[in-house]
């Protein structure tokens, strides 16, 4: 007599496991996360700064190396269309932007210590002085970047790769703070009130996944005033590790508008 086998058994029996299956990810609790915490002396802040932007700001710089036989138009997304934004001169001028509008709103704390870096909230942060920033409401701009397509574009000295790509973004020019391990990014946000924020934080997060235990800490460190208006955060990191636990050294320190004026 010919016996079945239950239709449930058979990947088991088989040893075929669906690849696209993967087991969730589980945040670890705070104290699952202390042995992996990497404890440190303090370090100094990053040196003060104040610069500001102005409660009115109009995009503006040169695109260095830039040479075309045209003016070409830049555009911008809004929601999911292009607009036209600015336009790019012959000699690399970027002319005729609109003021900055405000556009979805966040917390400073998000914006230093969550977005665009870590995929999990929560953690252990057995140093926390920028816990007020939870409070604090700053806004992105509704248009944060230009590109231009190739299609418009008459060329001068510009070399073209292969195969040519439809269009390609403009990028403020960052390479004097750029680390080895990680390139420096600038965020706008604008802000209803003056305010300094000064402090550290230091968490440590981490998930398991199917028995694998990853971590990573940030520790970041800020010293800058906000002024009423806009103005231009700029992050730098290095990275280390320590055991298990891959650790992210961060600073926020706000930069004049000649450094967001010259483009890549």
């Amino acid at each position: 007599m010919r016996r079945l086998v239950p239709a449930l058994l058979l990947p088991f029996l088989s040893g075929c496991v669906d690849p696209s299956v993967q087991a969730p990810l589980r945040p670890l609790t705070e104290a699952e996360l202390r042995p992996y915490y990497v404890d440190a002396p303090p370090q100094p802040l990053p040196v003060y700064t104040a610069f500001r932007l102005g409660e009115s700001y109009v995009p503006g710089g040169t695109v260095e190396g830039w040479k075309a036989r045209n003016v070409v138009p830049l555009y911008s997304l809004r929601g999911q269309s292009a607009v036209l934004a600015a336009h790019l001169q012959p000699d690399g001028r970027l002319t005729g932007a609109a003021p900055l509008q405000t556009g979805p709103a966040e917390t400073l704390q998000y914006t230093l210590s969550m977005r665009g870096n870590n995929s999990l909230a929560g953690g252990l942060c057995p140093v926390d002085g920028l816990k007020a920033t939870a409070g604090v409401k700053v806004h992105l701009p509704e248009v944060a970047f230009f590109f231009y397509r190739f299609a418009d574009v008459q060329q001068g000295a510009q070399p073209l790769t292969s195969p040519i790509p439809e269009e390609r973004r403009l990028h403020y020019d960052l390479r004097a703070y750029d680390k080895p391990t990680s390139p420096a990014r600038v965020d706008l946000v604008y802000v209803s009130e003056d305010l300094t924020v000064q402090g550290e934080q230091r968490c440590v997060r981490g998930y398991e996944q199917s028995g694998q235990i990853s971590t990573y800490q940030d520790n970041i460190r800020v010293n800058f005033k906000l002024s009423r208006g806009w103005n231009a955060l700029l992050r730098t990191e290095t990275r280390s590790s320590a055991g298990q636990t891959h650790v992210s050294h961060i600073t926020w320190t706000t930069v004049p508008r000649d450094v967001i004026e010259r483009w890549l």
